[in-house]
C-alpha cells in the first residue's frame, strides 16, 4: 500500500465537496494509516474533521463521502 501524504489526497479528490472530501480523507487514514510516523497517521491525527459520537466507519457519513473514500482505496489502498 501507498502512504500518500495529504496534498496527494486533495489533490485526487479536488473539485469534491469540502465536507465529504475532509470525511473521506480522515476515515481512510483512519483504515490505512501503518502507525505513529506514517503520513497518513499524520494525516489522522491533525485533521480537523471529527466524526459524531455515534460514528463509526465512513458508513456513517453518507454515500458521497463513502464514493469518494472508494475513490483513494482504489488509488491508494491495498
Amino acid at each position: 500500500m501507498n502512504d500518500p501524504t495529504l496534498e496527494e489526497l486533495m489533490e485526487c479528490l479536488r473539485g469534491e465537496d469540502e465536507f465529504d472530501r475532509a470525511a473521506a480523507i480522515y476515515w481512510f487514514a483512519h483504515d490505512y494509516h501503518s502507525g505513529q510516523w506514517s503520513n497518513l497517521y499524520s494525516v489522522l491525527s491533525t485533521s480537523k474533521f471529527k466524526p459524531g459520537l455515534t460514528h463509526s466507519s465512513i458508513k456513517d457519513e453518507g454515500e458521497n463521502a463513502e464514493d469518494l473514500y472508494n475513490m483513494l482505496v482504489a488509488k491508494y489502498g491495498e
